[in-house]
């Protein structure tokens, strides 16, 4: 256990939210996935009767447009982070912040692990809200943008606890001080064995506590524990810990800190999400035997079935890369390109087209993700005498699909499906 005082949290190249665009809209959806990531962290305030709300913000440099200047490149970008109240939509808060980036070599523009992190901090009173951002180039003048709920929860007891910051790395400043490396994403690549994170404790006296780690995912083989006993000083303790030597299966995680008394009462907790995802492979892949069924439109059905029955974890994740291999455009890259545009169009399917079936089973949902997007789409959804519907034309294809929504909420139905071979996979 490390008890320390953090003196900076550095804002370098590291490697929960991200943006998504209207349907169709102007901004280019097929590379529109992980431009922007987002994520909040609540610690104590010094102002009273308020949470200091730290808003982080993580830009991936292949977001951003880069100009020419002399010997470098550069690049700049606004960001922009409103907090309103939750019913009136009144603003409460809002700040505005430019970032400047500029590099020496080209190539890094374009670099996959090559990102940008900022962070502002709010001072703001326990509640629920609704907060918007948005990102803007400068250059090229294109905008993410995205709204969701916050919620600021209030951190006043005898001993409290912050939220838990996932870290990349520990840095050493020319000065010998430690800076920490956020993980805005909150997803680690399956294979690594460690865990690193940052929190902070806070009391109102010196006090022995019992802290408890545990790591929880889908079964008893993924449940991980740490202990410590350690004398809290009066005021903000700030921790940083370690899960180290610990498999990480490809899903979902949650991370749990308890802080309890000599007596084993509980006097604080908090949870964190996370996920491990597969090193190359799009980050939505964290549950294995969905994202087997969602194969169906580029697979088999005998293939889905052989690895679905298949009961081992490893031997199943194996035959499962063993089929993405085999479709990949350029083997010996680091990048399938099939495998990651497959899945993008079941993300993208899956955020708009769900209703009463997940959005890669609904007909819109199949028709996108065999045939990508439409050429051209027109939209009727108010006509006399008659119910709301799309029409979706595929020029090159020669190919028309009118959807109907049949029950008024939204349920696209294809209205004639009589094309026989068109929903499979096409590039």
């Amino acid at each position: 256990m490390k008890i320390l005082k953090i003196t900076q949290i550095v804002v370098l190249f590291t490697t929960t939210l991200f943006a998504q665009p209207d349907f169709f809209g102007n901004i280019d959806n097929h590379n529109i996935q992980n431009k922007l990531f987002f994520d909040v962290i609540n610690y104590k305030s010094e102002t009273t009767e308020k949470t200091l709300s730290r808003f982080f913000v993580e830009v991936p440099y292949q977001s951003l447009s880069f100009i020419k200047k002399g010997s470098i490149y550069e690049s700049v970008y606004n960001v922009d982070v409103t907090i309103l109240e939750n019913e009136t939509e009144n603003v409460v808060a809002e700040k505005i912040w430019s970032k400047k980036i500029v590099v020496e070599n080209y190539e890094i523009t374009s670099s996959t692990k090559a990102i940008d992190i900022s962070f502002k901090d709010f001072n703001l009173a326990p509640n629920e809200y609704k907060m918007k951002v948005m990102l803007e180039d400068t250059y090229s003048l294109n905008r993410i943008q995205f709204s969701a709920n916050l919620n600021i929860r209030e951190i006043k007891t005898e001993v409290a606890i912050s939220d838990i910051l996932l870290l990349n790395e520990i840095k050493k400043t020319a000065d010998g001080k430690e800076s920490l490396v956020p993980n805005i994403k909150n997803k680690i690549d399956s294979g690594i064995d460690s865990l690193l994170f940052y929190y902070e404790i806070y009391s109102t006296s010196q006090i022995d506590v019992l802290i408890n780690y545990q790591i929880y995912g889908k079964t008893d083989d993924e449940s991980f524990l740490l202990t410590d006993l350690i004398s809290l000083k009066q005021g903000k303790n700030s921790i940083i810990k370690a899960f180290n030597n610990v498999d990480f299966m490809l899903g979902k995680y949650t991370l749990t800190i308890k802080i309890a008394n000599e007596t084993k009462t509980t006097l604080a907790e908090i949870k964190k999400e996370f996920s491990s995802h597969l090193q190359y492979f799009p980050s939505s892949i964290v549950d294995l035997n969905l994202s087997v069924e969602e194969m169906i439109y580029i697979a088999p059905q005998e293939i889905i079935d052989d690895i679905q029955k298949t009961k081992e974890f490893a031997k199943k994740l194996d035959k499962f890369k063993k089929f993405w291999e085999s479709k990949d455009p350029t083997p010996g890259s680091l990048h399938n390109e099939v495998l990651i545009e497959y899945f993008r169009r079941v993300e993208y399917s899956n955020k708009n087209f769900k209703h009463y079936f997940p959005g890669w089973k609904t007909d819109m949902g199949k028709v996108y993700i065999s045939l990508g997007q439409p050429n051209q789409v027109d939209k009727h959804p108010l006509e006399l005498n008659r119910k709301p519907y799309e029409v979706w034309n595929y020029y090159a294809m020669n190919l028309q699909f009118v959807f109907i929504d049949e029950t008024g909420f939204g349920d696209f139905r294809l209205s004639s499906p009589t094309y026989s071979d068109w929903y499979r996979y096409r590039q």
